[in-house]
């Protein structure tokens, strides 16, 4: 936008974002009120995994001027282990990164014990140390699980993959009419369809191993922001809770966690 000097609001640019042709998609509004969908019909600018990752980041920002708030790392992830609110940020100077920042359910903080039990607050700064290692024990569960060979392979064709290309295989060998010709073109769309979603897996499984290697090492998170470590919790975290003690329940993705 500086670049080119464009000028466009927040919203008219997460409309931008959402737009299917960026993925290679068209999409058609029909007059009935559905909408029409043909995919991979032209070459993408961004891939699926880069438009889940956008989605995720910026589902969760603020109305107000983002200049003048910041966002926390866990947001919409920690939650309170109690009545399932999420923990708010809280204090004098909720507004700002720092030690001073706290964190409490937002039920309890708006409407007290009639609501929500779960009346302790927890330090920004703890749940940020716990949250790094926690991050680190997960890279290194499922780098070791990667060089035990306990991950099943990713380049195995899928059995339903299988079953149409056999499928093809067969329709190819009977006499050309227009139903066995509209067969043969839907089978091998779909087919094509099969293959992009198995490509998009593996290459998302290498890139997410690639960055779980770099949490392994010793200073990756010292110049770290707390968007680009929100970023790291958003892919790979999937809620945290808080119950009031002193720890916190972590539950990850369980996509590079299946045998």
């Amino acid at each position: 936008m500086e670049q080119y000097s464009i000028k466009m609001y927040p919203t008219s640019i997460l409309k931008w974002l959402h737009n299917p042709a960026l993925r290679g998609h068209t999409f058609y509004k029909l007059k009935t009120g559905e909408t029409e969908k043909h995919y991979g019909t032209h070459e993408a600018l961004i891939t699926e995994q880069q438009y889940e990752e956008l989605s995720k980041l910026t589902s969760f920002l603020h109305k107000k001027d983002p200049a003048k708030f910041k966002t926390h790392f866990l947001a919409g992830l920690f939650r309170c282990g109690i009545c399932g609110a999420g923990m708010s940020k809280t204090g004098a100077d909720s507004k700002e990164s720092n030690n001073s920042l706290r964190f409490q359910c937002i039920k309890y903080k708006k409407f007290g014990k009639s609501v929500c039990d779960n009346s302790k607050q927890i330090s920004a700064s703890i749940v940020k140390r716990i949250t790094i290692g926690e991050l680190v024990k997960f890279a290194e569960s499922i780098l070791d699980a990667v060089n035990t060979s306990t991950i099943a392979n990713q380049t195995e064709t899928s059995e339903e993959l299988l079953s149409l290309k056999h499928q093809l295989a067969t329709l190819q060998t009977l006499p050309k009419n227009d139903l066995i010709n509209s067969t043969i073109a839907e089978t091998e769309y779909q087919i094509k369809i099969h293959e992009q979603q198995k490509n998009l897996r593996e290459y998302k499984t290498e890139e997410d191993i690639y960055i779980l290697e770099a949490l392994n090492q010793a200073d990756f998170f010292e110049e770290l922001s707390d968007s680009e470590l929100r970023a790291i919790c958003l892919r790979f975290i999937e809620s945290v809770k808080y119950n009031g003690g002193k720890e916190l329940v972590f539950v990850f993705h369980s996509r590079l966690l299946l045998p």
